[in-house]
């Protein structure tokens, strides 16, 4: 029998006492995989709290069990961006056909990884896949694959659902989840020619959305399998970082605007400047953290600086025209960037229609 193809998962941990449990099961789950050729690479950026010296007895003692595993602690926090590109660097250095990310606060299920596997095995053009990735601890769908809309916000496929109720055949999707995804290492290289998946700059929130159209910029699909993958726990690190996460979120959503080329660039940008002031205001009345205006300023001025420098930008850009994209109509647009209406609703609708009408029914197709 062939062996099968190696996987390198790549995993970052960062001060996560605070959720040491989830993080632990996410370790416990990696040791469970039924898939015979994988490495486990677990990267520490620069913890503090004591969370990595723990997590090492974790994985010294699954390795003494016989899990093939890698582990680096860096000198200093580089973000999700950072850490999983030190990881990425070793799977391309084991020779790693796939390579996973995989959040510390999410965890695969037992025969995921040979589900997603055998899917990228069966059809060469697809550069990414998922499959539906569950809240933690619930029988529901957290998301089956990610959308972005005109505006450049992004959007859960299926949130909300059982899994009994997702489509019957895999759909495109505009990217995979950064909680669990698979990605083809060909495709990688071809999409951002460097030894990087993400920009290590970028921190965080300009990430799985930008590699995932780059790979459709560089003529491969991103596909979501509708069957059960793993669970995740959503924002578990970030949701304890205030205004550092405002910035970040912010900053990413401006620079999908700005590389992209959206016809709403303007528009979203224009949003930011209303929020400035907005946040400036309940700063004043006490209602929010002090610098929550100053993150979106700096966010604002530091798209603009720092959209040149994206590695993949002219994939990306390409991939914007060629992805599923969820339509906006003009109204919808300025409403949006007059009250800060998400629309929401509305697009959780349209993305169920986007993954009937992109129906994956092959390479050929």
């Amino acid at each position: 029998m062939a062996m099968q193809p190696l996987v390198a998962l790549l995993w970052v941990n960062y001060n996560s006492m605070p959720i040491i449990d989830v993080v632990l099961d996410s370790l416990r789950s990696i040791e469970e995989l039924d898939y015979d050729n994988y490495v486990l690479i677990a990267v520490d950026n620069a913890s503090t709290d004591g969370s990595w010296e723990k997590l090492l007895e974790r994985i010294e003692a699954a390795r003494r069990k016989g899990l093939r595993v890698i582990t680096v602690q860096l000198a200093v926090n580089s973000g999700f961006t950072g850490g999983m590109n030190a990881a990425y660097r070793l799977a391309l250095k084991l020779g790693a056909r796939y390579v996973a990310v995989l959040n510390n606060d999410a965890a695969p299920f037992n025969k995921s990884i040979e589900m997603l596997v055998e899917f990228m095995e069966q059809h060469p053009c697809v550069g990414s896949v998922q499959g539906a990735v569950l809240y933690y601890g619930e029988d529901r769908v957290q998301t089956a694959g990610n959308y972005l809309s005109e505006l450049l916000t992004a959007h859960l496929a299926f949130e909300g659902l059982r899994p009994g109720e997702l489509p019957r055949k895999p759909y495109h999707i505009t990217y995979a989840s950064g909680a669990y995804a698979l990605y083809r290492v060909k495709a990688v290289k071809e999409a951002r020619r460097d030894q990087r998946l993400f920009d290590d700059w970028v921190f965080a929130y300009f990430d799985d959305n930008a590699i995932g159209l780059a790979l459709w910029g560089a003529g491969y699909r991103v596909v979501g399998v509708p069957r059960p993958a793993g669970w995740h726990v959503m924002s578990a690190t970030f949701k304890r970082q205030g205004p550092r996460r405002l910035y970040l979120t912010s900053r990413g959503h401006l620079l999908a605007a700005h590389v992209s080329a959206s016809k709403y660039r303007a528009v979203v940008e224009a949003s930011y400047l209303r929020r400035l002031a907005y946040y400036a205001s309940l700063e004043a009345a006490g209602a929010v953290a002090l610098g929550s205006a100053a993150a979106i300023a700096r966010a604002i001025r530091d798209a603009r600086k720092q959209a040149h420098r994206v590695a993949a930008r002219h994939t990306i850009r390409k991939g914007y025209a060629t992805a599923p994209i969820l339509h906006v109509k003009s109204m919808e647009a300025t409403m949006y960037m007059l009250s800060g209406t998400p629309l929401t609703r509305l697009l959780y609708r349209r993305a169920a229609a986007l993954a009937a009408r992109h129906v994956f029914d092959g390479c050929d197709k």
